[in-house]
């Protein structure tokens, strides 16, 4: 069954401008994912464009093909650079990882 995987971060930067760059060197990094992890079916990433004082400044939404493909991602080496990257850069993280189980 396939695995949906949420997260979002608030990133560390003291300005909006620092923190779109974040944003945009994490996204970059993020995209190239997909290329190299097997398992993954759907991947996105989207950078915030409004209401920067309360929202959150990145956010990633993946497909996985199941739960053993979305554990895979989590240790794959790619993945755990870009990781490492990330919370260089991070203030605050969220998550959700979640089966799809067809339309509700």
């Amino acid at each position: 069954m396939t695995v949906r995987h949420i997260v979002c971060w608030k990133l560390n930067g003291e300005t909006a401008e620092e923190r779109a760059t974040q944003a945009a060197d994490i996204e970059a990094k993020l995209r190239e994912l997909p290329a190299t992890v097997p398992g993954i079916v759907a991947f996105d990433v989207f950078r915030n464009e409004y209401n920067g004082d309360v929202n959150w400044d990145v956010a990633l939404v993946s497909d996985h093909r199941d739960k053993a493909a979305l554990d895979e991602y989590a240790v794959h080496p790619d993945h755990v650079a870009v990781a490492g990257f990330i919370k260089e850069r991070v203030a605050q993280r969220s998550g959700v990882d979640a089966e799809l189980t067809g339309a509700k």
